[in-house]
């Protein structure tokens, strides 16, 4: 008994220490932030992760962005929570996407959905985006949860890293892609193998400052170590080969402006087959679909792609590179399934400075560039008869 008593004390005092510094650091007005996107985001048994139910806090990059990051009790980055059933006289466009679609450094209200609404009127857009989907995990939301809202217009922004993230499992955390012998599309692992996050982690960062503020300096830390590595990285990504068989679920980013290999024409029929499952699923729906490439600095600005491809003195890192190629096979492929294309390429490119239309330090679009492409998605429906 007097060693149940002491371990009774020990466990008690630890509590009481917890207790008193989450106090502290709510009285001091600390934590409420984050650098990682592991607090946004809460496990789902079908598709991996979805946004956080109910979060509201803050989300940081020094030097790039201090923005708020709030989801609705269905897990959409969305500042209300939509009825199911469509009012009369409206329109829905349903939004699918990765971290580009869910707002990444963007403030809710700065959202192309929320925008899309602002431009087209009686519409309403809902994100059913997520940080790091890719096609098929945007399908399987579309099925799930978008097509009960029986969407006028289901919008994919389709990113370059989907080629790859569609066959990645991330260690039996989401669904992928298999080409079956007979070329159907396969989709593995849903339910996911493995949780996103440990459910305990994700309740504590979420209900308790105190592990929030550990968490938020154990990044800070790791920025700070990894600046070496990253540099390293970088230099090895430059001397890359590059490798046209392989797995798909490894694709380095020049690979998709070169001539493909097997590799890369495997990962765009997995594309293809998408596609073509998410258009039925949009017509059943009462609706139709629309595909929109995602601009990325280096499609957009030719330093950034001159940078990130070429060696010393200006030669191109691999033969044969072709800044539209990625671009103009996604048109192709939805001109062959019959799917509306909204081009955005053109448009990032000829704004007044284009530089703009990025956050400081990151690929990912700014307030401006969520706008353009707001306003480019609203144009293209507008010609297909949405008013």
């Amino acid at each position: 008994m007097p060693g149940l008593g002491r371990v009774a004390l020990a466990v008690a005092s630890i509590l009481f220490a917890l207790a008193l510094g989450e106090g502290v650091v709510r009285v001091a007005g600390l934590g409420g932030v984050t650098r990682s996107r592991g607090p946004l985001h809460d496990n789902d048994p079908e598709l991996g992760w979805i946004c956080a139910r109910g979060v509201d806090t803050r989300y940081e990059l020094p030097g790039s962005f201090d923005v708020r990051v709030r989801c609705n009790e269905l897990g959409l980055r969305d500042l209300d929570t939509p009825e199911l059933a469509k009012p009369a006289g409206q329109r829905r466009v349903a939004v699918l996407g990765d971290s580009f679609m869910w707002g990444f450094g963007v403030e809710n209200e700065e959202l192309l959905s929320e925008q899309l609404e602002a431009l087209l009127p009686d519409t309403e857009a809902i994100s059913f985006a997520a940080n790091g989907y890719g096609t098929i995990q945007s399908l399987l939301r579309f099925e799930r949860d978008a097509a009960a809202y029986a969407p006028d217009w289901t919008l994919l922004f389709f990113c370059w890293n989907d080629l790859e993230d569609n066959f990645d499992p991330k260690d039996g955390r989401r669904p992928y892609a298999r080409l079956a012998e007979d070329g159907r599309l396969a989709i593995e692992n849903s339910p996911v193998a493995r949780l996103w996050s440990s459910p305990l982690k994700q309740a504590l960062r979420q209900h308790l400052r105190l592990f929030e503020l550990g968490d938020y300096a154990g990044e800070v830390l790791k920025a700070a170590l990894s600046d070496r590595q990253l540099r390293r990285e970088l230099r090895r990504a430059r001397e890359t080969r590059v490798e046209l068989d392989g797995p798909p679920s490894r694709i380095a980013r020049i690979e998709i402006y070169v001539e493909p290999g097997p590799k890369l024409d495997t990962a765009w029929r997995a594309v293809r087959l998408a596609l073509a499952r998410l258009d039925r699923g949009a017509r059943q729906a009462g609706g139709q679909l629309a595909v929109a490439w995602v601009p990325t600095p280096e499609t957009v600005l030719p330093e950034a792609f001159t940078t990130a491809f070429h060696g010393e003195g200006g030669r191109p890192m691999a033969a044969g590179l072709d800044w539209d190629r990625p671009a103009r096979r996604l048109a192709r492929i939805a001109a062959e399934l019959g799917i509306d294309h909204v081009e955005t390429l053109p448009v990032f490119r000829a704004a007044e400075d284009p530089e703009r239309l990025f956050l400081v330090d990151n690929g990912h679009w700014s307030p401006a560039g969520h706008a353009l492409a707001a306003r480019q998605v609203a144009a293209h429906l507008r010609r297909a008869g949405t008013e």
